[in-house]
């Protein structure tokens, strides 16, 4: 049996978290999964400014409402009566984004998984996401391939759905799509 990285080990939850995120499942699961990928990620991330843009980002926001969620979902004996607003996915979308640049950092070949997570943000998200321009030629890609309007597409579970379609679109397309882009 091989042994797997941390970096191995992270990619394949935040792929997971990502599929799960695209097929509406659970979004407690979805955040505990993706929440302890960005944490090994950050965790094996040394100084530098992609540390440092992070730290920043979680002193702003605080470290204890940066975490809440997470440690909501991880610990009974803190506060046993807490609750958390089910609007919570906001911060979920935001912690795969950033976990993704953390694995962009480590690894410059994204999953078709965080491809398509990066495409979907560019749609449904324009103005909280820049894509690279390598994410971008993704998005051009697809554009050209879908009859799909992203600006008609409403509701939570039908934006997701439309990633979910980007994804299976990148799977069929990865071979092809990567040496294009990686060329």
């Amino acid at each position: 049996m091989a042994k797997i990285s941390k970096l191995e080990a992270a990619k394949r939850q935040l792929d997971a978290a990502i599929r799960m995120w695209f097929k509406n499942e659970d979004m407690l699961a979805i955040h505990t999964v993706s929440r302890a990928a960005f944490r090994v990620l950050f965790d094996i991330t040394k100084e530098g400014d992609v540390k440092k843009a992070l730290d920043t980002h979680i002193k702003k926001v605080g470290a204890a409402r940066f975490n809440e969620e997470t440690n909501f979902l991880k610990h009974a004996d803190q506060d046993p009566g807490a609750a958390i607003d089910e609007n919570f996915h906001v911060f979920t979308e935001a912690g795969i984004g950033m976990a993704i640049g953390l694995y962009k950092h480590h690894d410059q070949k994204l999953s078709p998984e965080m491809v398509s997570f990066l495409v979907w943000t560019h749609f449904m998200r324009p103005k909280f996401y820049d894509l690279s321009e390598e994410s971008n030629k993704y998005a051009e890609e697809w554009r050209k391939n879908s009859n799909t309007d992203p600006n008609k597409i409403e509701g939570q579970e039908r934006m997701r759905m439309f990633g979910d379609a980007i994804l299976h679109w990148t799977k069929l397309n990865w071979s092809k799509l990567a040496a294009s882009h990686h060329s």
